[in-house]
């Protein structure tokens, strides 16, 4: 499984601040040696995992992972720039 952009440990300190390891799992509704890994180990979540768990309790991710808007900022490195004068964002004639 390859490995994930976002700590797991931002969101258990965002979200359970002051909490211990055992209620956090308790929670989740997970085994409280999973959540210290987490927390000690660096153990980092994909998109999809990060959203989820973020969206399930309240939160947006960008809350808890101040760089989540970057993923759409970064260029695609397998795509080719469109040309230039050929990118817009929004309607001009609206």
């Amino acid at each position: 499984m390859p490995a994930g952009r976002w700590p797991a440990a931002e969101f258990v300190r965002t979200v359970f601040p002051g909490w211990a390891t055992a209620e956090v799992a308790e929670k989740l509704g997970v085994d409280r040696k999973t959540v210290y890994r987490w927390v000690t180990e660096g153990v980092r979540w994909g998109d999809t995992k990060a959203d989820s768990m973020a969206l399930e309790h309240g939160r947006h991710p960008a809350d808890i992972w101040p760089g989540w808007w970057d993923i759409y900022l970064e260029p695609d490195e397998d795509e080719e720039p469109p040309p230039l004068g050929q990118v817009c964002l929004f309607d001009l004639a609206a």
